[in-house]
């Protein structure tokens, strides 16, 4: 409650593409449920998120400038060198003591995961630092995941259930997908 730290909910982080690049790729769309003449869109929660850069990258202030703004100002203060394990550790006592009772506002698991960055050549991502037959194999299985969720009918009871379920799995990873203008940036984060 004192910390200065703080998590935030991937829809209201700097960039307005956050999100929006992997839903584009797949070519999906929010299933909307119609109910007596009501439209109403399937709720799914979002991830809360921290971003971080890479080892590679630490003495690069791009994101502390980028989501540290202010109105127009850039952002003013000190960036802060943390070791991963650490931070998890720490993270894994705080939630322990949650689950034994003592109030924390740890909910859920977390791990660190890398950006991807979509080329504007191809549509393809990119990993920065990653081994190409990584980038191939994530291409491969973005492309299945989009032929996979273009057969499904979202308008049968059944599938729109399903639907609501999907969108919650897609959710955990959209965030962690960005336009290729962002790449240097090289960005970590932290997905609760």
């Amino acid at each position: 409650e004192d910390s200065q730290l703080r998590l935030s909910e991937g829809t209201y982080l700097n960039d307005t593409s956050e999100g929006r690049e992997f839903f584009k790729t797949l070519n999906y769309h929010k299933p909307v449920e119609e109910n007596n003449d009501t439209l109403a869109e399937l709720f799914s929660p979002r991830p809360f998120i921290g971003s971080f850069v890479a080892e590679s990258k630490h003495d690069d202030l791009a994101l502390w400038r980028m989501y540290g703004k202010e109105g127009k100002e850039e952002a003013k203060g000190c960036a802060l060198t943390i070791r991963m394990d650490m931070l998890l550790e720490s993270l894994k006592k705080k939630k322990e003591s949650e689950e034994k009772g003592v109030r924390s506002n740890i909910i859920g698991d977390f791990s660190f995961y890398r950006v991807a960055y979509k080329r504007s050549t191809d549509g393809s991502f990119i990993i920065p630092g990653l081994d190409n037959k990584f980038e191939m194999a994530l291409n491969t299985y973005i492309k299945e995941l989009s032929e996979k969720l273009a057969t499904l009918n979202p308008s049968k009871s059944k599938v729109l259930y399903e639907m609501q379920h999907i969108q919650e799995a897609l959710n955990e990873i959209a965030y962690l997908f960005k336009s290729g203008e962002y790449q240097y940036e090289n960005e970590v984060r932290l997905v609760v």
